[in-house]
């Protein structure tokens, strides 16, 4: 908690691994090229592919930080962020080439998705999607990522590798309740 990487270069690996307990940490003016590169993961979903949660830049915790950086070739995921996170001024591309379910950006946990702010971000060259707001696929079973912002993206050349998905995507029984979508590219 409380720590401040900045202005590092990280080639073959992920800048950071936290876990839910990682709270109030600051990527700024990263540089992390080849974070990860798999043939197997086990996954968290039904039968078939899914988001691996064993790969990415995890800033799962409350209050983490990721800005002024560039993540670029990543075969599966490039950021994970939690709740009341800020992903911010970031250039993330060629993330998620082994067409799972991955995205530059996932928000983490099934039920602490909330109060995350995503913006001025450009993505790009990516397999699905550029924004994941993951999803719930046991009917009844509601999850949820309230009060989201997603603003000033430039997201493009997403869906390389697959058919279904979008520039910003969820499925699912998934509560969104005020969340702002507005002046993405």
């Amino acid at each position: 908690a409380f720590v401040t990487v900045q202005g590092f270069d990280f080639f073959g690996c992920e800048p950071t691994t936290g876990d839910e307990a990682t709270s109030d940490v600051v990527l700024d003016d990263i540089d992390a090229r080849y974070m990860n590169h798999n043939v197997r993961h086990d996954i968290w979903v039904f039968q078939g592919y899914g988001s691996a949660q064993q790969t990415g830049t995890k800033l799962l915790g409350p209050r983490n930080v990721i800005r002024n950086s560039r993540l670029a070739y990543a075969s599966s995921m490039g950021v994970w962020i939690g709740a009341q996170g800020r992903v911010e001024n970031n250039l993330i591309h060629d993330i998620g080439y082994d067409s799972n379910w991955s995205a530059p950006v996932n928000l983490w946990g099934e039920d602490q998705s909330n109060d995350i702010v995503i913006t001025k971000n450009t993505m790009y060259r990516v397999s699905r999607s550029c924004v994941d707001l993951g999803y719930s696929f046991v009917e009844g079973q509601v999850k949820h990522a309230l009060n989201l912002e997603i603003s000033f993206n430039d997201m493009s050349r997403f869906l390389m590798l697959n058919q279904d998905g979008g520039a910003i995507y969820a499925w699912g029984y998934r509560d969104t309740t005020g969340t702002v979508i507005h002046h993405n590219w």
